[in-house]
């Protein structure tokens, strides 16, 4: 179990998402849209029989280690890394696993185990796609790290009802690249992959995490603590971050398109090249941070705090900086503004 992430600093972090959705047919399993659950507050039976077995509407943030593994691993496995997710059924359904093909570089197979540990279905690289039919209950799945793997694994796991098209098309988009022809509407899905798009992760604790290159779309991260967290070249585009802490964060050259920062803290973080068009920075904390080269097309930055930030090379038309405090601020052209400069470079 992830014991201490800031302390592996030379690890090669690898995003995982795990998205669990009903689609169709009938039953009354109910959502629980409660926020992101922290790997301590996991159920597990020897470790925390008190915690909490992932419900529908949940989403649950872990880590695999590949040298460490949850207690006690099943008697005809391997110990070396092994991450124990418990999750309900709450109703009869027919259920569909699987692995999106990037994933397999970090894990080797899934495992998908009843209560009694009984061993039901596998998924790995050569099954990527299995369906089971399973009743009411508490069931498993079992992470394997890779055995080439010696680094941390972070894993999301999302536990998702949709209530509205956009959910289902997001996960039929996923699903795509491993199953093209499967149907929505034949089953729950459970789905295994490295980014995260429309995941919802209020207030999650994800400090240090490299994030580099995933999909966080439409993503919930309102309150979310990501301070010194890597997210180049990742896709953050329409994501909420409002209220997010976010000092130190490297967004170089990200998609952040419409993306929501209003109030958040993003002082030290780097922007540089970082495509915001249209992005709300309202109020937002941007204190020395480097927006250098960065798109800030018809971006708002009314009330925002830029002091000592560096503007140069970056693209302003149709900003709004009523407001914004840019004393010391490099500005697009070089120049430093000075000690007067409230709403526009003096």
């Amino acid at each position: 179990m992830l014991k201490n992430i800031q302390k592996k600093t030379l690890s090669l972090l690898v995003l995982s998402s795990l998205m669990l959705s009903a689609c169709g047919g009938g039953g009354n399993s109910t959502p629980d849209p409660s926020k992101v659950l922290q790997e301590s507050q996991l159920y597990h039976p020897d470790t925390n029989p008190a915690g909490t077995v992932e419900q529908p509407g949940q989403t649950a943030v872990l880590g695999l280690e590949a040298n460490v593994s949850d207690l006690p691993p099943p008697s005809d496995a391997s110990k070396k890394g092994v991450e124990n997710l418990w999750f309900e059924v709450k109703d009869s359904q027919r259920m569909q696993f699987a692995l999106d093909a990037d994933i397999l570089a970090a894990i080797d197979r899934v495992e998908i185990r009843d209560q009694g540990n009984t061993l039901l279905a596998t998924v790995k690289a050569a099954t990527p796609s299995i369906t089971l039919n399973l009743e009411p209950g508490r069931y498993q799945a079992l992470l394997y790290a890779s055995a080439a793997s010696t680094t941390l694994v972070p894993v999301f796991a999302q536990y998702a009802v949709p209530q509205a098209g956009n959910v289902q098309a997001q996960a039929t988009t996923a699903l795509g690249r491993v199953q093209p022809q499967y149907s929505f509407l034949s089953a729950f899905l459970m789905f295994f992959g490295k980014s995260c798009p429309g995941c919802a992760l209020n207030d999650v604790a994800l400090p240090g995490w490299n994030l580099s290159g995933r999909d966080f779309s439409y993503a919930t991260l309102s309150g979310a603590t990501l301070n010194g967290a890597n997210f180049s070249w990742a896709n953050l585009s329409r994501a909420q971050l409002d209220g997010a802490k976010l000092s130190g964060v490297n967004f170089t050259r990200s998609k952040l398109i419409r993306a929501d920062f209003h109030g958040a803290n993003l002082s030290g973080a780097d922007l540089s090249g970082a495509d915001l068009f249209d992005a709300n920075l309202g109020g937002a904390n941007l204190g020395s941070a480097n927006l250098s080269e960065a798109k800030l097309y018809d971006a708002n930055l009314a009330g925002a705090n830029l002091s000592g930030a560096n503007l140069s090379g970056a693209k302003l038309t149709g900003a709004n900086l009523t407001g914004t405090n840019l004393i010391l601020t490099q500005w697009v052209d070089g120049r430093t503004c000075g000690f007067e400069s409230i709403g526009t470079c003096r």
